[in-house]
């Protein structure tokens, strides 16, 4: 029943692709290209977890770790990881701090006024993880955990300066909301109807993209997933793909890069250290009055302990 009137409401299969800004182009079996090498290179890849600490309503204290992991063919090369501690307060505007190894930068982001709070903080870990992309001393492909078409304007800036210097950077996207014009998944569709056994990747997509180019593509061929991925038009997506794919063969996570899998458990923030920097925090509320603001919206995760407790 409930399939049925999913089904209904989806309505005839009209397989264009929709957006906002751009044209879709019909979708069309011809479109797909096999991906038929494997080529080693040196790839960096960057990735991001946010955690939020305490929340007052109208300020909010978060964590952010940039995980930056470097492969060399087989051969990790590098990895580092950089943590931030984020406060946003909500005024008139926002007023948003960071804290870099205890030194306080105040960050005048454009457009964060337009954000949600509860959003923010993970807009601004992607801040941080392009300013990282920049930061990159080596001569590597960067693997980025974001799409090049960015969401805000403050990331938006730094992916333009990102492109303005010819960077070899890829966005690549876990997962994606682009649909068709009647409501399907665009990528569950293109992968529906793609060659079987093989890796591929799919283009164009849009007719009318000048600087950032977006691609479908499965990158194994014993995996069930494809992904949305944005090349500069500077790119070679011939080359790229042979890369990528050359990554993606790990048996952990077949046609998902493996060093993009590293960076990301680098970057994440376990329940551990959730539970730990909770503790911290909330001692140090208690200290004062703010421990008081921290409760105005906390109650949900009250109820759901006393639900859950143990009788």
């Amino acid at each position: 029943m409930i399939i049925n009137e999913l089904k209904a409401l989806l309505g005839k299969d009209v397989f264009l692709p929709f957006s906002n800004e751009l044209v879709g182009v019909d979708l069309d079996k011809k479109n797909f290209k096999t991906i038929d090498k494997k080529e080693a290179s040196r790839i960096a890849c960057i990735d991001g977890g946010c955690l939020t600490i305490a929340d007052g309503g109208s300020w909010i204290i978060s964590k952010i770790r940039i995980g930056t992991v470097e492969y060399d063919g087989l051969k990790k090369t590098r990895q580092e990881a950089k943590e931030y501690y984020l406060i946003i307060v909500q005024k008139e505007k926002y007023e948003v701090v960071a804290l870099d190894n205890n030194v306080p930068i105040n960050l005048k982001l454009r457009g964060v006024d337009s954000c949600k709070i509860e959003e923010l903080a993970s807009k601004i870990m992607k801040y941080f993880e392009w300013q990282e992309c920049l930061n990159q001393k080596t001569d590597s492909l960067i693997l980025m955990d974001s799409a090049l078409n960015a969401e805000t304007e403050f990331e938006k800036e730094l992916v333009d300066k990102v492109l303005e210097k010819k960077i070899s950077v890829i966005g690549f996207c876990k997962t994606s909301r682009i649909r068709t014009i009647n409501g399907r998944s665009l990528l569950g569709v293109v992968n529906s109807i793609s060659p079987k056994k093989t890796a591929w990747f799919y283009y164009p997509i849009f007719e009318n993209e000048k600087i950032i180019k977006s691609f479908i593509a499965k990158l194994d061929d014993s995996s069930k997933f494809c992904y949305k991925v944005e090349l500069p038009n500077y790119s070679n997506p011939e080359k790229i793909f042979s890369i990528l794919r050359f990554f993606s063969k790990d048996s952990e996570m077949p046609g998902y890069p493996y060093p993009l899998f590293k960076a990301d458990k680098l970057a994440r923030i376990n329940s551990f250290e959730k539970k730990k920097e909770l503790y911290n925090i909330e001692n140090e509320l208690k200290k004062n009055d703010l421990f008081f603001d921290a409760l105005s919206n906390s109650f949900h995760s009250e109820l759901d302990n006393r639900m859950y407790r143990k009788q």
